[in-house]
């Protein structure tokens, strides 16, 4: 299990005030502010600590000369269940703590950072017979600054990453080490995690803080303008307050130390008195993090967006705080942004237990068939109620009430500090997926500005936005995301959350998604689970292949399908040999665990053409979609389907959002009926 480390010296940070904690910043300037960083003050000398194993780069603050901040990219995610972390952002190191004044890395034994790059730097110059020197300052990345081609403000953070053919590799760091110090004026931490469509920016990693900044609606607003100004909030999903993120670690383990001490592991309650309110913040109102006794109910919708992104349930979910309340209407976006946020106030006084019971019941106009997939957070159990969920213990099914705009209730546990004396918050965060089965009674409904899923391939795959950061050359590069997206096949008999990927090789484009957590197979019995990693290769092969060979050992297979004028090669998991070739137009891949779409890349391109032709707004996620042409036999007598691959995404009709589906003439064969 790889451990996690909090990110300073526990006993040496100061009260944490309003206006330096993460969270809706006020209404600046006729525009609403969320400030995406923590930022602390400290009592001493506060040491910067490596939070996980992983690659890091500094840049230069743009405000500050003195300072510098640390980009850390995570090699593993917590053994918790927490949405994958792109990048920390370590904010105000003394540029001192790592840097001499003639550009050298400062060697400071007690510095694991610096003195891991002296041993590197030692090995190369002996290597090289090269007189003896300092690192120099490439070998921590401050050199690829704003004037350097491709790292500009608004470059991607990706580009520090995601180099080749370099002279200076980035440094690699193990969890808890030394790392910097922070300027113990002002510091602090900001987490970014991984969702499709979003890719941080390198000035992120220049400031000392950081804002999403929404101007206010203009008068006589357009429903365009008002989409868009609910779309630009959505930005906050993509950042998690560092408060809530160490106190989810309660049912788990967090290694922290004091400046005097070394790392022991926190759980529990401790986290909630030593890193989250501090045992040296003595005063009842202080703590070392404002935000200490605040909850985020983050809810998504089938897409990754909140809960009504697309204007399709309303703004109203239903709520309760302990056994006996009636559920009362809660506006979601009651904040003016899209998450719940709750704090002691809510729940009942005097709560001595390790929990409080959150209830909660959804909004189910246009879905007939509601499922909650519990991403992040705890079920409320009468025992063991903080135990880990995994695989069909993570989804819930509810039920649909005709009589009620509502579904029945789904009861959650929010950690609370047993031994405080009152009721007591531990900051955490619930991240639920709210999902709309695909109901074969129902006919196809464009509920707000979206179509319903009819079919495991729509809305599935957003290749648009799913960039791959290696660079394009000979060879095979791929990149695999996190985020959970529901697959529902041939009508509930199979049903898994799943990573997606798309991958490029000499002549396709392909995109995947596979199984993360099952929770129906119609299968017997589930094998082992699938492993692709992002990665750039050196074989010029297609994917498929390399994929087949790598992660089922051969066991993919080719069957024809007969039309009148061609074959076309169409995948499946049996035994037998896999044909190496380019597949016609779209082949798909099918397993109860993997879905593979398979797309050359002159009609790759031939799509994103229309989407120019059609006017479609690509600031929003273009889908891939699946309409039915026919079902026929093969030359086995074998039933196949053909689908038509369209696009769904949105144009701007005289000030009106709508959504637009564009035929693509591309053909998908399936014998499956997905």
């Amino acid at each position: 299990m790889a451990d996690f480390f909090f990110f300073t010296d526990i006993d040496l940070l100061n009260n944490q005030i309003s206006s330096q904690a993460f969270g809706a910043a006020g209404n600046v300037s006729s525009a609403d502010q969320y400030r995406t960083t923590s930022l602390h003050s400290s009592s001493g000398s506060p040491r910067a600590y490596a939070m996980c194993d992983g690659s890091l780069c500094i840049q230069q603050d743009q405000s500050n000369a003195s300072l510098i901040n640390l980009i850390l990219k995570p090699e593993k995610n917590p053994e918790i269940n927490f949405s994958k972390i792109k990048y920390v952002i370590y904010k105000g190191i003394l540029k001192s703590s790592l840097l001499d004044g003639s550009g050298n890395v400062v060697i400071n034994p007690n510095n694991d950072l610096t003195a891991s790059i002296k041993r590197s730097w030692d090995a190369y110059l002996l290597s090289t017979s090269a007189p003896s020197s300092l690192p120099p300052e490439e070998s921590l990345g401050i050199n690829l600054n704003a004037s350097v081609t491709n790292y500009s403000d608004s470059d991607l953070i990706d580009n520090l990453f995601y180099r080749e053919s370099v002279t200076f590799q980035l440094p690699t760091v193990s969890g808890g080490w030394l790392i910097g110090d922070f300027s113990p004026s002002l510091f602090g931490l900001e987490i970014i995690i991984e969702n499709i469509g979003y890719d941080p920016v390198l000035k992120l990693g220049r400031n000392l803080e950081n804002f999403i900044i929404v101007p206010d609606l203009p008068a006589g607003y357009t429903n365009v303008q008002y989409f868009q100004y609910w779309h630009k909030k959505e930005e906050i999903l993509n950042f998690v307050d560092p408060c809530a993120f160490y106190g989810s670690f309660y049912s788990s383990k967090i290694k922290a130390r004091t400046f005097a001490g070394s790392f022991d592991s926190k759980s529990g309650n401790d986290i909630y008195d030593e890193l989250l309110k501090g045992t040296q913040n003595t005063a009842g109102t202080d703590g070392s993090f404002f935000n200490r006794n605040k909850t985020y109910i983050d809810i998504r919708n089938d897409n990754n967006q909140s809960i009504n992104y697309y204007k399709n349930y309303g703004n109203d979910i239903q709520v309760a705080y302990d056994s006996t309340a009636v559920l009362s209407v809660a506006d979601y976006y009651q904040s003016g942004w899209p998450l719940l946020v709750l704090d002691n106030s809510a729940f009942p006084t005097g709560n001595t237990s390790s929990d409080n019971l959150l209830r909660l019941s959804f909004p189910q106009e246009f879905n007939t068939k509601p499922l909650v997939y519990i991403s992040q957070g705890f079920r409320h159990f009468s025992v063991n109620t903080f135990r880990r969920l995994k695989n069909k213990k993570k989804f819930v099914e509810l039920t649909y009430i005709e009589s009620s705009f509502f579904t029945d209730e789904l009861h959650l546990a929010v950690p609370n500090n047993s031994g405080a004396g009152d009721t007591t918050i531990i900051s955490s965060v619930i991240l639920l997926r709210y999902i709309k089965q695909i109901d074969e009674g129902q006919y196809p409904v464009q509920a707000g500005s979206i179509t319903q899923r009819q079919n495991a391939i729509d809305n599935l795959f957003a290749p648009f936005n799913m960039r791959i950061p290696f660079s394009a050359s000979p060879g095979i590069r791929l990149k695999v995301f996190e985020e959970e997206t529901f697959v529902n096949k041939s009508f509930s008999k199979d049903q898994f959350t799943a990573r997606v990927g798309i991958a490029e090789d000499m002549y396709n484009i392909t995109l995947f998604a596979y199984a993360k957590d099952i929770r129906k197979n119609s299968s017997i019995g589930v094998g082992k689970p699938i492993l692709i990693v992002s990665e750039k290769t050196k074989e010029e092969d297609y994917f498929v292949s390399l994929l087949n060979k790598r992660t089922f050992k051969n066991q993919l297979s080719s069957a024809k399908i007969q039309l009148a004028s061609s074959d076309v090669d169409y995948l499946t998991f049996s035994s037998g040999s896999f044909l190496e070739h380019g597949l016609e137009k779209i082949s798909r891949a099918k397993s109860e665990e993997i879905v593979i779409l398979t797309i050359d890349k002159s009609s790759f391109n031939a799509m994103q053409g229309l989407l120019a032709t059609n006017n479609v707004l690509m600031d929003y996620k273009v889908y891939i979609g699946a309409g039915k042409v026919d079902t026929l036999l093969d030359e086995g007598n074998q039933e196949y389907t053909v689908f038509e691959i369209v696009l769904r995404g949105f144009i701007d009709n005289s000030g009106n959002l709508e959504m637009i589906e564009i035929p693509t003439n591309e053909k998908m064969y399936s014998h499956d009926n997905i």
